[in-house]
């Protein structure tokens, strides 16, 4: 039997019949997700339930997607306009009835730092439900000021669990205190066959099928000023490198236009350069 075998034995063994994922708001990555996982779920008798806060966010200006067909979906703020204007009183509140409707045996939470996941959190541990955090923060990706940290400390160790990233979120989950014995790796998966499909068909349309892909929001802390410098770099140093593409949208994205269009490309491409 595999560990993931018999992880989901063990959850039966102990009577788990829900599992709350909460978030700020789905995307469509979100739902890809959470679509896999509830089919797994579900083919060990546990229901799965995706509770987002908002319909959509002013940080996140995507589309909103619908279509979950493995999972239940709950929103708490399903007005358009609300757009993650809610107090925190209202947040939690809205939170509490929720998780109280669905009752769930244990809540993943999207991080610490929003008033919608600290008030999950709040909720599981006044109702002793296992609350599992859910994490792709690093030392590396901020400043890190002494009394913040002490303040992360005392809330990460309330929760009973971890799902993280990689290597470096757990290792900074540890420099706050948490037990890496309870911390697993394979937050951030993709659905891999949804892109080999979209590989495939890209190809037979006589796309190029070596690239590379950035998928992001156009704001300063995704650094694709960097990323364009590098890849700069990059073109220079061999004889047939790979096309760049950046998917996304933003308020910089019409300056990282500006800077792809400042750089002397075929100088570039020469290795004399």
């Amino acid at each position: 039997m595999s560990n993931v075998e018999n992880a989901f034995q063990s959850m039966r063994d102990a009577g788990v019949r829900t599992v709350c994922v909460q978030w700020a708001c789905f995307g469509p990555y979100h739902l890809a997700r959470l679509e896999a996982a509830g089919q797994l779920f579900s083919s060990y008798g546990i229901e799965l339930v995706g509770l987002e806060t908002y319909a959509n966010q002013e940080e996140y200006d995507w589309t909103r997607a619908d279509g979950s067909q493995s999972f239940r979906r709950e929103t708490l703020f399903d007005d358009e306009l609300a757009v993650s204007s809610g107090s925190p009183r209202a947040v939690e509140s809205r939170v509490f009835h929720s998780l109280a409707k669905l009752r769930p045996d244990a809540v993943a939470i999207t991080s610490y730092s929003t008033p919608d996941a600290r008030s999950a959190l709040r909720w599981c541990l006044r109702n002793n439900v296992p609350a599992i955090l859910m994490t792709e923060s690093h030392r590396a990706d901020a400043d890190r000021v002494g009394w913040r940290e002490s303040i992360k400390r005392l809330i990460v160790a309330q929760f009973g669990s971890a799902l993280v990233g990689g290597t470096p979120q757990r290792e900074y989950l540890a420099e706050l205190g948490f037990d890496q014995a309870r911390t697993v790796r394979g937050f951030d998966v993709v659905d891999n066959e949804f892109f080999a499909r979209a590989a495939a068909e890209y190809e037979a349309r006589g796309g190029a099928r070596s690239g590379f892909v950035c998928v992001s929001r156009f704001i300063a802390r995704k650094n694709l000023f960097r990323l364009v410098e590098a890849y700069s770099v990059y073109r220079g140093l061999v004889d047939s490198p790979w096309s760049l593409t950046i998917v996304g949208g933003g308020a910089l994205r019409p300056d990282v236009e500006k800077e792809v269009t400042s750089w002397d490309w075929k100088r570039l491409c020469s290795r004399e350069s």
